[in-house]
């Protein structure tokens, strides 16, 4: 929780323990929403250019046989510029900033991608490789 002063900056804060389900990045039910800044950041198309993301339709990460999850009465731009203009009153500054959205690109392209099981030539180890499929 962060707490103000009588003019609104930022006075103290204390942390709690937040376990985030690594589950849940992978592996969502019909119906169910992964974290909402997946969705936030897929609203901006700066972001979406500068890191060649498709509609959320196209990522496996937050679909469910092709259907997204929506809120109703939830703008995901209006949330996400929300976030954004909170970020700097935490310290996160624009090349911080850059780097998050980077990184959560990452996560949602890497939900894409699938493995297949491989062999050496002599068949004696096995390991994993991307599948020829794999976007």
């Amino acid at each position: 929780a962060v707490q103000y002063d009588d003019h609104g900056c930022i006075a103290g804060a204390s942390t709690e323990t937040y376990l985030l389900e690594r589950s849940r990045v992978v592996d969502i039910s019909a119906g169910e929403r992964n974290y909402h800044i997946f969705y936030q950041l897929l609203t901006d198309s700066g972001i979406r250019s500068a890191w060649s993301l498709p509609p959320a339709e196209s990522l496996d990460v937050l679909n469910v046989d092709g259907q997204v999850a929506r809120l109703a009465g939830v703008s995901d731009a209006k949330e996400f510029a929300v976030v954004r203009r909170a970020l700097p009153a935490f310290g996160i500054g624009p090349p911080e900033q850059a780097a998050v959205w980077r990184i959560l690109s990452a996560v949602l392209l890497l939900g894409n991608l699938a493995f297949s099981l491989a062999s050496d030539a002599a068949g004696a180890d096995d390991y994993a490789q991307v599948a020829d499929d794999a976007a």
